[in-house]
Order: C-alpha cells, then sequence, then structure tokens
C-alpha cells in the first residue's frame, strides 16, 4: 500500500487522495496542455478517422442543452493509455491542478458563482482498460460520476477508484443530484 501525505493509504493508480482530496503525487503526470483537449471551450482535437477514438458529445449542463455535435471532442485511444483528467482549473493550488477535459468554462458561463461547484477539480478520469475506453470516479466528497448504459433507463453511480467500461451511445453525469448535471454522449465509432 502507498500512502497519501496525510498518511491515508491508497491503492495504486489512484489519482486523487480519498481522505484529504488531493492530488497524489505518484499519478501526476501530466501528458499534455490542458488546451489542447477541452471540451467546452470551442476547441476540438481532431483525431485520425482511421484510428480507434472516443467522442465526447456535451448534451447539456444544469438545464442548459445543447445540439448533438455542437460542442464535443475527438480523443485518440492512444492518448487514453494514461488516464486524462475531467475536472474544473484551480491555479490557486500549489502545484495548480489543471485536468486535461477542463470544465471551468462551462461552469463560468452556466453554473451560479455563489454556490460552490458541483464539479471536483479532479472528478474523474477517462483510461483505457483491456483496450476499452473506461471512466472511473475520482473523488468521494458532494460530487458524483453516473453513467447510464446505452438502452437502459437507470443511471448507476461509479464506485470510486474503479475502471468501468464505456459502451458506444452512454451517457455520462458529472455533478450532483440536487444541484444538477453535465450530461455527455459517449460515441465509439
Amino acid at each position: 500500500m502507498l500512502s497519501c501525505h496525510c498518511g491515508f493509504e491508497y491503492d495504486q493508480g489512484a489519482i486523487v487522495c480519498r481522505q484529504c482530496g488531493d492530488l497524489l503525487v505518484e499519478s501526476f503526470t501530466p501528458i499534455q496542455k490542458h488546451t489542447s483537449c477541452v471540451l467546452v471551450c470551442g476547441k476540438k482535437h481532431e483525431a485520425d478517422r482511421s484510428k480507434p477514438r472516443l467522442i465526447l458529445h456535451l448534451i447539456s449542463c444544469f438545464g442548459t442543452v445543447f445540439e448533438e455535435g455542437q460542442e464535443s471532442i475527438q480523443i485518440p485511444f492512444e492518448i487514453l493509455k494514461i488516464p486524462l483528467r475531467i475536472g474544473r482549473r484551480d491555479e490557486g493550488h500549489n502545484p495548480p491542478i489543471v485536468p486535461e477535459i477542463d470544465l471551468t468554462p462551462l461552469l463560468e458561463r452556466h453554473w451560479d458563482q455563489r454556490f460552490s461547484s458541483p464539479i471536483s477539480r479532479l472528478h474523474a478520469a477517462l483510461q483505457l482498460e483491456d483496450g476499452q475506453p473506461a471512466i472511473k470516479h475520482l473523488v468521494e466528497r458532494t460530487s458524483s460520476t453516473r453513467l447510464r448504459h446505452s438502452g437502459d433507463q437507470r443511471k448507476q453511480s461509479l464506485p470510486l477508484n474503479f475502471p468501468v467500461i464505456l459502451k458506444h451511445r452512454d451517457v455520462l453525469y458529472l455533478g450532483h443530484e440536487k444541484h444538477g448535471w453535465i450530461k455527455i454522449r459517449v460515441s465509439i465509432p
């Protein structure tokens, strides 16, 4: 077992400490600048269409609905060999927390800033698991990550730090039951 600076023990592969919420230094391996893969700023990562890729389509954000494809990114599977973190930027933290998929611009446009954000700084991570794209929920605080598999009407809460394989047309729910969700549809062409 490895341990965080706060003394809490964690399993290999954990990215965020369940006790204090800090980024685990051993896991901190930024793979690209955060501006090269941003879901909500209108920047799109164009993937080679001949290679396997994951496409994320923003469906809605706290009640604001988007047209399919209006806000989307394409992520080549090869990038997912190292976890791609989803969350909100915190440049006041030392070291700064800048997830590869930064939801901060979405929160600035659609979330009432008087209230604390339902999206954690390091909320979830996308990664390859046995060659398949997967998502895992990273924090056990006030936010949650849920998944509705294609064809199923029920949303399931994701377990902490356990990758769940994504399927074509799955819907990710990031946020909190009480405060609302950022909904993202998964496409795997």
